[in-house]
């Protein structure tokens, strides 16, 4: 098993654990260098906070060791996710400088980072990440659709995630 591999299972268990707290099932890896800072998930149904991400929450927590990472020892920092992160998360990740972003599964309904870099602030241009999709693809995308099975309210999001499926599995690693 490689490092990608390694670090987008941690996140993936980190979905699994917001899944059985009914929250989307979306988890995430922090890494500084080659080790594992801290790991999340979405709570933003358990904590009633709509910006309560899995990525959002585990960089603000994270923010100073970030900061000292990439200003005081010359790290690079990674973030592994299930889920291709949505433009708030996108901006905190610029924001922060994370170095490389690595996301399981596209996300075509609010997804960000195939935004168009023209199209945003030199602030964030500057300080985009370098992005590529990863492992676990398939079981990112089913803990998606087994939770949005769940919640009547969300039969249409539902409908529009199964119609992108076979786009969305088709780079699956």
């Amino acid at each position: 098993m490689n490092q990608d591999e390694l670090y987008m299972k941690i996140a993936l268990e980190e979905a699994k654990i917001a899944l059985d707290e009914d929250n989307l099932p979306i988890g995430a890896a922090l890494i500084i260098g080659d080790r594992l800072i801290d790991k999340s998930r979405n709570q933003n149904r358990t904590n009633k906070c709509w910006s309560d991400h899995a990525e959002n929450s585990l960089i603000i927590n994270n923010s100073k060791f970030i900061k000292k990472a990439i200003k005081e020892e010359g790290l690079e920092v990674s973030l592994y996710t299930t889920m291709e992160p949505c433009l708030m998360c996108l901006g905190t990740i610029a924001l922060h400088r994370i170095s490389n972003l690595i996301y399981a599964c596209p996300d075509p309904i609010s997804g960000a980072a195939r935004i168009n870099l023209n199209s945003i602030g030199a602030i964030y241009q500057s300080n985009f990440p370098n992005i590529k999709q990863g492992y676990f693809t398939k079981e990112s995308y089913e803990l998606f659709i087994d939770f949005l099975s769940r919640h009547q309210n969300c039969i249409e999001m539902l409908k529009r995630y199964k119609s992108f499926r076979e786009d969305i599995l088709k780079n699956s690693v």
